[in-house]
């Protein structure tokens, strides 16, 4: 688990489509704002990773 300090690796591991998708939703909340923001915009992710950014890139922004 040593390697998951990383956040380049936490950010790749949320965009590989072969990531299982509870690994992904629990590192998801990890990013920063403006990943969120191009998760939520991108095609290479799956709707539910899409639709959970976009879900915590607007909590976070309602925040600020």
């Amino acid at each position: 688990k040593e390697w998951l300090k990383v956040y380049q690796i936490r950010k790749a591991l949320v965009q590989n489509c072969k990531t299982p998708l509870p690994t992904s939703l629990r590192l998801l909340s990890t990013l920063t704002d403006k990943d969120l923001a191009l998760l939520a915009k991108s095609k290479n992710v799956s709707s539910v990773i899409m639709t959970q950014a976009r879900k915590l890139s607007l909590s976070k922004q309602k925040r600020s």
